[in-house]
C-alpha cells in the first residue's frame, strides 16, 4: 500500500482537470516501478495504490519485488514531486480471486496479511517502506533496515515492524564476502569498476529485477566482480 502525504493540502485549490492530470502523472510511474518488479496495480483510491506481489501467479521472490518496487517508487516520487509517500508490505496467505457484481467485477485479494500491510503504511515514516515481520524475515538479508518496534495493530495487539533503509552493499553481505581475506581487501574497489562498466554500457538492463527473479539479489555483480579482478590479477602478471 502507498499514500502520499499532505496530498489533500497539496491540491487543494486546484481544478479537477489539474487534479486528474497531476495523478495520472503520480500513477503513470508508480504503476512503470510496480510494473518493473513483476507486480501490478490492483486498484487506487484517492492518492493511494494497492499493488500485488506473487497473484495469481505464485513465485518465490514477491517479498524482494515489493520492496524493490518500492525503492524504486521512492526515487521516482523524490525526483518528480514535492511530496513524500508512505509505503507498506506484509507477506502471507491471502484469498484471491473475481469479486463484486457481474456486471463490475474484478480480481481483488482479502486475508488478514493485506490488512496487515494497509497497517505498514499507515505506520510508516514518511518518504520511506515499512514491512511487517514476515517480510523483514524474507529481505533481511539483502537490504538494510531499521527496526521501528513494536506498533499497535488494532485487531493484531503489537506487532514488530521494520523501515527498509537500502539494498545491502555487495561487500556488507558476509555471505559472499568474507572481509577478512586478503583477496576481499585488495580487490573490494573491482565492485566499483563493475558498477561504473554497467552503467556506461549496459544502463538498459535492469540488474537488480533479473537478479530478484533468481531469489539472489547482487549475485551477478559478485561473480562479476571476481571474475574481473582475477582478470585484472592475470593481466599484471
Amino acid at each position: 500500500f502507498t499514500d502520499l502525504e499532505g496530498f489533500t493540502k497539496f491540491s487543494s485549490g486546484m481544478e479537477p482537470d489539474e487534479l486528474f492530470a497531476k495523478l495520472n502523472h503520480f500513477f503513470s510511474r508508480a504503476g512503470l516501478s510496480v510494473e518493473k518488479y513483476r507486480g501490478y496495480v490492483n486498484k487506487t483510491n484517492g492518492d493511494s495504490i494497492m499493488a500485488l506481489f506473487g497473484v495469481p501467479y505464485e513465485n518465490a521472490t514477491h517479498a524482494l519485488d515489493a520492496v524493490l518496487a518500492g525503492l524504486d517508487m521512492q526515487r521516482e516520487i523524490q525526483s518528480h514531486f514535492a511530496l513524500r509517500m508512505r509505503i507498506g508490505v506484509n507477506s502471507g496467505t491471502l484469498t484471491a480471486g473475481i469479486l463484486g457484481p457481474d456486471n463490475k467485477s474484478l480480481y481483488d485479494v482479502l486475508g488478514d496479511a493485506v490488512n496487515v500491510a494497509s497497517r505498514m503504511e499507515k505506520l510508516c515514516p514518511p518518504g520511506s517502506i515499512a514491512v511487517a515481520e514476515d517480510t523483514y524475515r524474507a529481505i533481511a538479508p539483502y537490504f538494510e533496515t531499521r527496526p521501528l518496534g513494536k506498533q499497535a495493530v488494532k485487531g493484531k495487539g503489537h506487532l514488530l515492524c521494520h523501515e527498509v533503509l537500502r539494498v545491502r552493499p555487495l561487500l556488507a553481505d558476509r555471505r559472499r564476502v568474507d572481509e577478512s581475506s586478503a583477496f576481499a581487501r585488495g580487490h573490494a574497489d573491482a565492485v566499483e569498476e563493475v558498477e561504473r562498466a554497467k552503467t556506461a554500457r549496459f544502463a538498459m538492463v535492469d540488474f537488480r529485477s533479473i537478479q530478484a527473479r533468481d531469489g539472489a539479489i547482487e549475485h551477478n555483480e559478485a561473480v562479476a566482480a571476481t571474475s574481473l579482478a582475477l582478470f585484472r590479477a592475470l593481466r599484471r602478471d
